[in-house]
C-alpha cells in the first residue's frame, strides 16, 4: 500500500501477504470478513494505527487500514472518523472527475453492517457522482446494507440509452452483476432498450467489437433470469 511508513521486511512480508488475499478474494466475489485470516496483521496494528495519525488526508489507504482495524478490533469509534472524511468527498460540479471518495472507503463503511448508520447519507451522495463505475460501488454498499431498495438505484447505474451519451465497460460490467445479484425486475425496459438502441458501451479500441458482443449477451442472459418463462 503506498504511503506507509517503513517496516522490517517480515512486516512487510506480512502486510502484503494479507493485503493479496483480500485482493483476491474480493475480486472472486467474497465478500464475509477475512476473520483469522487477518490475525498476522494484529502486531502491524500500531504501525497502521500511527499511518492514519500521521497522513490523515491518504484517504485512499486510510480507508483500507480502517477496513482492516474494524475487522481485528471492530472499534467504530476508531474506524468511523477515518471514514467519513473520506465519504465526504465530493465534486465540484457535474463535470468533475477528480474529487470523489475512494472506493475503498465505500466498501469498509459497508463491512461495517448495521453500525454503518451514519455514514449511510453520505454514500448515499455518491450515488450522484459523476463517475458511473464509483455509482455502481456506492449501489453495492447501501444493497448490503440494506439501507436502500433495490429498485431505487436501478438509474444511478444503468443509464437511459435513449439520453446517455457514453457508458463504459467498467462501470457497465459491475452494473449487470450487481442487477443480476439483486434481480431487479425494473430494470428490464431499460436493459431491453440496450439492445435495440444504437448506442453500445464503450471500451479499449481494439476491443470494440469484444466487448459489444459481450455486453449484448450478458443483457440478454439477465433479461432471461429476470422474465423466466
Amino acid at each position: 500500500m503506498v504511503g506507509l511508513m517503513a517496516r522490517s521486511p517480515s512486516a512487510d512480508l506480512r502486510w502484503q501477504a494479507a493485503y493479496e488475499i483480500e485482493e483476491r478474494n474480493r475480486s472472486r466475489g467474497r465478500r464475509r470478513p477475512l476473520g483469522t485470516q487477518l490475525a498476522p496483521l494484529a502486531p502491524l496494528a500500531p504501525h497502521l494505527r500511527r499511518h492514519l495519525a500521521e497522513y490523515p488526508t491518504r484517504h485512499e489507504a486510510n480507508s483500507e487500514i480502517a477496513r482492516l482495524l474494524w475487522q481485528l478490533d471492530h472499534d467504530l469509534d476508531e474506524v468511523l472518523p477515518v471514514l467519513r472524511p473520506a465519504l465526504s468527498i465530493s465534486p465540484q460540479s457535474a463535470y468533475d472527475y477528480t474529487r470523489h471518495p475512494p472506493p475503498a472507503a465505500i466498501r469498509a463503511a459497508a463491512e461495517l453492517g448495521e453500525h454503518a448508520g451514519p455514514l449511510v447519507d453520505l454514500i448515499r451522495v455518491a450515488l450522484r457522482n459523476p463517475l458511473a463505475w464509483l455509482r455502481v460501488v456506492a449501489a453495492e454498499a447501501l444493497a448490503r446494507l440494506g439501507a436502500a431498495d433495490p429498485d431505487e438505484l436501478i438509474p444511478a447505474i444503468l443509464p437511459d440509452p435513449e439520453r446517455c451519451t457514453q457508458w463504459l465497460w467498467v462501470a457497465a460490467e459491475p452494473a449487470l452483476d450487481l442487477l443480476a445479484e439483486l434481480q431487479t425486475v425494473p430494470a428490464a425496459p431499460r436493459l431491453t432498450g440496450w439492445l435495440t438502441t444504437d448506442q453500445r458501451v464503450q471500451a479499449n479500441v481494439d476491443d470494440t467489437v469484444r466487448i459489444d458482443e459481450r455486453f449484448q449477451a450478458r443483457v440478454r442472459q439477465l433479461l432471461a433470469d429476470l422474465n423466466p418463462g
